[in-house]
């Protein structure tokens, strides 16, 4: 048996986020990893899990970088007796909106949303059903990941993702990585999914040679960390993670 790893004397998962005053789940949302799981909707991790789950694009629009991360987990869902289970796809989408400045690129907007589609499949063939949702997004705060968790045995085979992009009028460059790391949580009841971000904004320059180049005048890192609980299948919230430096 692998042995836990307690970084914050918690017995609960969902008593670690309430105490930190990490994560701040609304009702419409929904709950915890201790609320009640109904009997017809138990569901577990499908293993293996895709190698490659993680994708990133940005786009420039007049002054703005728009950056978009998605992500995928996949779950195994029993249900009613007898019946065979249905797959499901559990997606989280992260857009970061950033305006560009003389000194660089300020974020004035950053978003989560989940989409969640399942295959259902029946003596008639495989009914496909999707729904998305937005996704509360709590402000930063750290340690990031609480003491009940602990990295995964399961990792992504690639985990890391970049991407650059040119900006209005070519003033800036914007390059942009991300990296995704999987965490086991409250015994393996939720799975935190990490995700951080290296940014680096260049703008033209010359060499001492009086060259044409591009050097950089900012750099920034960023967290965000998103919770999923397993039994229910489906993503309960995520947090932003800081101060980084």
């Amino acid at each position: 048996m692998r042995k836990k790893l307690r970084w914050a004397p918690a017995p609960t998962f969902a008593a670690v986020l309430a105490a930190a005053l990490w994560l701040l789940v609304p009702p419409a949302f929904g709950g915890t990893a201790d609320t009640p799981q109904e009997a017809g909707d138990p569901c577990r991790l499908a293993q293996p899990q895709p190698a490659s789950p993680l994708e990133m694009n940005t786009v420039t629009v007049d002054s703005l970088f728009k950056t978009v991360v998605m992500e995928k987990e996949v779950f195994v869902c029993a249900n009613e007796p007898g019946a065979p289970a249905s797959i499901r796809d559990v997606e989280t989408f992260i857009e970061i909106v950033e305006l560009a400045t003389r000194d660089g690129a300020r974020v004035v907007e950053k978003r989560v949303e989940s989409a969640t589609c399942d295959k259902n499949p029946s003596a008639a063939g495989v009914t496909v059903k999707c729904n998305r949702a937005a996704v509360p997004l709590g402000p930063p705060g750290n340690p990031a990941i609480p003491g009940t968790c602990t990295p995964s045995l399961q990792q992504p085979s690639d985990p890391v993702e970049m991407n650059t992009a040119v900006g209005p009028k070519d003033r800036l460059v914007k390059t942009i990585k991300v990296e995704k790391e999987v965490f086991d949580c409250d015994q393996g009841t939720v799975v935190g999914d990490l995700y951080l971000f290296t940014e680096i904004i260049e703008a033209p320059s010359e060499t001492a040679r009086g060259l044409p180049t591009v050097r950089p005048i900012a750099k920034r890192f960023e967290g965000i960390v998103c919770f999923k609980s397993v039994s229910e299948g489906r993503l309960i919230g995520c947090r932003q993670v800081g101060p980084l430096s």
